[in-house]
């Protein structure tokens, strides 16, 4: 009897069974291919309670919010930020785009479910890309050294929208807010691999990691030295609020269950418990002792709760991340 479909056998039973045998070792092979990823699409059962605390509002940086038609007008100071820093450099562009191409594969695995329109096998996808890649990261470079001040960057006029005093107080805060979306990352790779090029020398870890703090987040702790390159601005900002250990509260571990209900700080005070300031900015420096809960001291402004939101679906969906700022 023939089976539906008009075929001995069902034509994607046979292309499931083609690929049972396909990798040697399956199991490697997926690891490998999942390890990579470090930027994602925050799924709707995360983005729908509050979806604008994922949206950028003036730059996309990366594939996934590339061509938003609300974006689009920063895309000409985008391409404006490259010549600057071509002309400054002295280098062409074409040692750009091949030290950024030695990475390609590497930049794309790092974005999960990136569609085929930006992959090597789409019609000039992987062209497409890497233009993407040097564009914004040129952008970010020249973003974040003409916030830093010096005479670094001194090549754009004073009335300029972006690159002036006037745009880092109006404009530069909003870019630096959308650098903190978990959908809008860009791999600090890119910029080790312009700024080397730009530079002629070695790449540095160190470097692009403390500029890149110095920028999301001015007055917080260095990072250690010699810890590698981080993934991308939001995790050098999450990085930077986690160090030393956690304090270990007294009393047996048993005393705490999985469902007790966090109390408010309203409630706990009028408990008894008081409040204090910890010693450090880090999230694992928490102690309660003798009735008195000592934490750290956390800055609100209007992004706050975009930055923590967005660290908390970094923690939900990137293996191994751990739990620190969603605790």
């Amino acid at each position: 009897m023939m089976a539906a479909g008009g075929g001995s056998k069902r034509t994607w039973v046979v292309d499931v069974e083609a690929t049972l045998h396909k990798e040697a070792d399956w199991k490697a092979a997926e690891a490998s291919r999942w390890e990579r990823h470090c930027i994602y699409r925050v799924p709707a059962c995360i983005k729908d309670i509050k979806s604008k605390a994922y949206q950028p509002q003036v730059v996309s940086l990366g594939p996934f919010h590339h061509g938003d038609p609300n974006l689009l007008p920063m895309e000409e100071h985008k391409r404006r930020a490259l010549r600057h820093l071509l002309r400054r450099a002295g280098r062409p562009l074409d040692d750009f785009v091949d030290a950024v191409e030695d990475a390609a594969e590497q930049l794309e695995s790092a974005y999960m479910d990136l569609g085929v329109e930006w992959r090597a096998a789409g019609v000039g996808g992987r062209g497409r890309f890497l233009e993407m890649m040097i564009v914004d990261g040129c952008f970010l470079l020249e973003v974040m050294r003409t916030a830093a001040g010096g005479n670094t960057v001194h090549d754009y006029a004073d009335n300029d929208p972006i690159f002036s005093h006037h745009g880092i107080l109006y404009m530069v805060p909003y870019i630096r807010r959308d650098m903190l979306m978990l959908e809008n990352q860009l791999p600090l790779l890119v910029l080790q691999k312009l700024n080397a090029v730009e530079t002629g020398k070695p790449p540095n870890d160190d470097l692009v990691n403390r500029m890149v703090l110095k920028f999301v987040a001015p007055f917080s702790r260095p990072l250690q030295q010699g810890i590698g390159l981080r993934l991308h601005p939001l995790d050098v900002l999450r990085r930077s609020m986690l160090f030393g250990e956690y304090q270990k509260i007294r009393g047996s571990v048993n005393d705490s269950q999985d469902n007790d209900i966090i109390r408010s700080a309203v409630e706990l005070y009028e408990a008894g418990i008081r409040f204090k300031p910890s010693k450090s900015i880090s999230l694992h420096d928490i102690r309660f002792r003798h009735g008195v809960l000592s934490m750290p001291t956390v800055p609100v402004d209007d992004s706050t709760e975009y930055m923590f939101l967005n660290m908390m679906a970094f923690e939900r969906l990137h293996v191994g991340a751990g739990n620190d700022v969603t605790a």
